[in-house]
């Protein structure tokens, strides 16, 4: 039986990066793409739309064998893509979208080398 495409089992995952440095400074972009699904049950068709969220972050590599990052995951603030006909009381698939339920999540993070 071929799910793909099928409510919580979409046909396309898509996962674009773009990464970038100068000197001591790099910059990345990282998407997480995840097409629409839909299926028929009873003579009635349920959809979910495509879902697209972008995290950034930025970093600098100090002198001391450290590294600075600076970053947010989400920065679209992308919520989940809901049908609580499908999903019931919870209306979105926690597998797919659950990162999506925090909204924008900033950061900062200190990375040491010994």
């Amino acid at each position: 039986v071929d799910l793909a495409g099928t409510i919580g089992a979409p046909d396309t995952r898509i996962n674009p990066s773009a990464n970038w440095s100068i000197g001591d400074f790099s910059f990345t972009a990282l998407g997480r793409y995840i097409s629409g699904q839909e299926e028929e049950a009873g003579g009635v068709v349920q959809r979910v739309a495509s879902h697209f969220e972008l995290d950034v972050q930025a970093a600098y590599n100090l002198s001391w064998d450290a590294q600075i990052v600076v970053g947010a995951q989400n920065v679209l603030n992308e919520e989940p893509e809901l049908n609580a006909d499908v999903f019931g009381w919870e209306p979105f698939d926690f597998q797919l979208y659950g990162g999506a339920t925090l909204g924008t999540v900033p950061y900062i993070r200190y990375n040491q080398n010994f």
